[in-house]
């Protein structure tokens, strides 16, 4: 898990804190309070005879938390207008950084946002944020192997399982190229070379970037299984091509 409150600086939307002169401050007495993971609900069915519930899921919801920045040598209506500029000035969920830290926010100013000044430019402002997801994430890896015989690679994933992911697969010879995944293949049929293919393992998805080119009827297996688990994973490739394992791994907090 990753804290937040304890970070002084962060970059938002690729800018930094420190170029507008504010710095994240707790009002919190003492120790820091801090949201443990996201929020979620037991989804649940009663039974007729009502002695018990059947558990139907689990529904998490977006993570949401306050931000307190206070202006380090003082503000004026310009860098007010600039501050705005630079947390109110976009309509889409743009990356959150803290100092020190390797997560990736992807959030919004959501909801009520306050000044607190002393009337003569000393102050500070709060503002909550709220993710698009209930994960928080990590920068984009990516893994290549090329051969033209068969080879493998090790890819640690200190995330948690199945983080999104896609395949890019470039072949070097028409034919076919096999991906195995901890023991589990996947043979993709009739690749033409210098086309890029890519699979989305999440979405069971297959993309050819030529035209008028479908591989939906020429893959053997399933392409969900493709995923990344917790922890030591096994990839290999077999056949002529380059692939990219791209993934972007995420994180409970």
């Amino acid at each position: 898990m990753s804290t937040i409150k304890d970070k002084l600086n962060f970059t938002y939307n690729g800018k930094s804190s420190t170029s507008f002169n504010v710095t994240q401050v707790s009002l919190d007495n003492g120790m820091f309070e801090e949201t443990l993971v996201a929020t979620r609900t037991i989804k649940e069915e009663n039974l007729i005879d009502r002695k018990r519930s059947l558990f139907s899921g689990l529904e998490k919801e977006n993570l949401e938390f306050t931000i307190t920045l206070a202006f380090n040598k003082g503000f004026t209506d310009t860098l007010i207008d600039s501050v705005i500029d630079w947390l109110f000035g976009v309509e889409y969920y743009s990356p959150l950084i803290f100092s020190e830290t390797n997560r990736i926010y992807y959030c919004l100013p959501n909801g009520d946002s306050n000044i607190v000044h002393t009337g003569t430019g000393q102050g500070y402002i709060t503002l909550n944020m709220r993710t698009n997801s209930p994960y928080v994430y990590g920068a984009m890896v990516t893994k290549t192997i090329t051969t033209t015989t068969e080879s493998s690679l090790a890819i640690i994933n200190d995330g948690l399982t199945n983080p999104e992911a896609i395949i890019e697969i470039t072949p070097s010879a028409n034919g076919s190229v096999s991906l195995t995944m901890n023991n589990y293949t996947v043979q993709i049929n009739n690749l033409k070379n210098g086309e890029v293919v890519k699979i989305y393992p999440q979405d069971e998805d297959i993309v050819s970037s030529l035209d008028n080119v479908y591989h939906y009827s020429d893959y053997m297996g399933d392409l969900s299984k493709l995923f990344l688990k917790n922890g030591n994973n096994t990839f290999k490739v077999t056949g002529k091509a380059k692939v990219n394992y791209i993934y972007q791994p995420m994180y409970n907090k």
